[in-house]
């Protein structure tokens, strides 16, 4: 059976993201190493074979490498390089195969203690690895310079939805008997959008609210991911997501401590279909657009059929504006009419029938950005036919301020200016007095 609800916490959510990719964290790896390394020796001391045989030599040598590699590996990390971490971590995992190999010369008992030791030391960094997985993947060259976009990663490669909570549980060695967690509010200054370079490290929240998707750990100069909703769950709770891309904010601690939150408290709803509805109201799932609907309570989820995703639909409970759920009768359900899709086309002049941004139709590197109903600009001076996007295309960006990434003919994505031919370095400029985002159209 599914769970039926999803709780999320966003101030032990973001503790624990930040947590978990500080080098502190990793910090109990080194010192869970230091006391394997201690117990082997030991056990080198009383069975003299040990300090003779091929493979307990090897690993000694490899575990002696793990210690005099850690100290650069640790200063790189408070740089914010992470690739000597993640590679460091990735050899203390291996040497389980070198540990098996060794088990000849020791009892039982002993090779367990060993095994149970060196699973001790490869948590916390393991845990790390995981966490930064996929910041790993959009700070690939290939991402940066536009020749792969963000869609080519449709699913969340690090903790899926709240399922970093449940280390709390699990792993009560990482983190202590937890009571509070320092306060987290998203800054609203500091935002970011899928596909566009990150202005600074730090734990993200998505700017219309988490819903089912995880918070995103970023480093400053890699591609910005998108959201991955969770939408589905299989029989072994195995959550299947999918990319949405979204505005981002970072999120900040306040400075004040507030206690953890327990099942009493103000949370999200999510449910799986097949499940009882829980509360009376208006809910909706990602694995369709537009599915919000009305829900009586006790209600069933419908499944939702569908070609590209499998397992069980996830409900979410959708707020009304005023902060609960607008309920209405039957009567009033029938009067409300079913609204028209706004258009995707309008001409120069026109108020824009969607916000966003838009692409002139016969040159589509002319885009502008504007607000639902704001007037479509001209260009040069004549009218033309705009398309609005869905997504951004695919391509390198970069915003005022930030240094020329490529040499090249660049254009405005918020205003339709013409193409700028810019040097590699430098600052990329404001347009009538605000920032804008530019993206590059060919390299010189």
């Amino acid at each position: 059976m599914p769970y039926p609800l999803m709780f999320r916490d966003l101030n032990t959510e973001a503790y624990l993201w930040y947590t978990i990719t500080s080098p502190e964290f990793v910090d109990q790896s080194l010192v869970g190493l230091k006391k394997f390394i201690a117990f082997q020796d030991e056990l080198t001391e009383k069975h003299t074979i040990g300090q003779r045989f091929g493979p307990a030599l090897y690993l000694s040598r490899v575990l002696a490498e793990l210690l005099d590699t850690y100290p650069n590996a640790r200063a790189l990390l408070v740089q914010g390089e992470f690739e000597a971490m993640l590679e460091w971590g990735t050899k203390l995992g291996d040497i389980d195969r070198g540990l098996t190999e060794s088990a000849h010369w020791m009892d039982m008992d002993e090779f367990l203690r060993l095994r149970e030791l060196h699973e001790e030391s490869y948590l916390p960094v393991s845990t790390f690895n995981e966490a930064t997985e996929i910041t790993r993947i959009f700070s690939y060259r290939d991402f940066i310079s536009g020749q792969r976009h963000w869609s080519e990663i449709p699913e969340d490669m690090a903790y899926s939805g709240a399922t970093i909570l449940f280390y709390i549980k699990i792993y009560p060695s990482l983190f202590g008997a937890l009571k509070s967690v320092p306060e987290y509010q998203s800054d609203t200054s500091v935002t970011c959008h899928t596909g566009l370079i990150v202005p600074c490290t730090g734990v993200w929240v998505p700017a219309g609210g988490m819903g089912t998707a995880a918070l995103a750990f970023a480093r400053q100069g890699q591609v910005m991911q998108p959201m991955y909703p969770v939408t589905h769950v299989d029989e072994n709770r195995y959550e299947y997501t999918q990319a949405v891309e979204t505005d981002w904010y970072l999120l900040r601690p306040t400075g004040r401590k507030v206690p953890l939150a327990s099942a009493e408290a103000p949370v999200s709803l999510f449910v799986y279909a097949g499940e009882p509805c829980p509360r009376a109201g208006y809910w909706l799932t990602h694995a369709k657009h537009d599915s919000r609907r009305l829900f009586e309570l006790g209600e069933v989820f419908p499944a939702i059929p569908s070609d590209v995703t499998q397992g069980l639909t996830l409900w979410q409970w959708d707020d009304a504006p005023s902060g609960n759920a607008a309920v209405l009768t039957e009567e009033q359900c029938a009067a409300v009419a079913v609204p028209v899709e706004p258009s995707r086309e309008a001409e120069s002049l026109q108020l824009a029938p969607r916000a966003g941004l838009w692409l002139q139709t016969e040159h589509p590197e002319v885009r502008c950005r504007v607000a639902e109903d704001e007037p479509l600009p001209l260009v040069d001076g004549l009218s033309v036919h705009w398309q609005w996007a869905e997504q951004p295309p695919p391509g390198m960006r970069a915003t005022s301020g930030q240094s020329c990434p490529y040499p090249g003919i660049w254009y405005c994505e918020d205003l339709p200016t013409g193409p700028h031919a810019f040097l590699h370095g430098v600052a990329l400029p404001q347009v009538q007095g605000r920032d804008v985002t530019w993206f590059l159209v060919r390299t010189q």
